[in-house]
């Protein structure tokens, strides 16, 4: 627990004494904060990196803080945590064709049979309707959120064609 707290006191020395906070003198620097950069921009060891990336770049949402995993829990190493994390990119893409797989390409079996279309017209079809929905909503929603929503609309339908 010593050891922890003389890491932590040696990394905000290592943190005040670094070219970012030397800009006090500035006009707006009361409202600068730290960038979740590379730590080793401002520390030295593992230990105090790790420590900086918890302080400067916290986990807003998800299941991983992907900036604290090659710090913190590979040790410092970036050739490991690209390594784990191209496995996990691989992996996540596996299981977004599996959902799609199992869950939408039988429904795409029964809609095109309920319109009576071949497998491959009703893929175009409602893939395109897929597509364009998103579109659809922002535009409605555009035109009911302002009073010059539709002008809005009209310039995201014509700006993403």
């Amino acid at each position: 627990v010593a050891a922890n707290a003389a890491v932590e006191a040696k990394s905000k020395q290592r943190l005040r004494n670094t070219p970012h906070t030397t800009l006090s003198d500035k006009p707006l620097a009361k409202n600068l904060q730290k960038r979740c950069d590379n730590p080793y921009h401002h520390v030295a060891t593992a230990a105090e990196a790790c420590h900086y990336v918890h302080t400067y770049c916290p986990q807003s949402s998800g299941i991983f803080n992907y900036q604290a995993l090659p710090y913190c829990a590979l040790g410092g190493s970036p050739a490991i945590a690209v390594t784990v994390l191209i496995v996990w990119l691989v992996a996540l893409c596996i299981w977004l064709g599996m959902a799609a797989d199992l869950f939408l390409c039988p429904c795409l079996t029964v809609m095109s049979k309920m319109c009576k279309m071949s497998e491959n017209v009703a893929g175009l079809t409602f893939l395109a309707f897929g597509n364009g929905a998103p579109d659809i909503f922002s535009q409605i929603a555009a035109s009911i959120a302002s009073p010059h929503g539709a002008e809005m609309a009209l310039g995201e339908m014509l700006g993403s064609s």
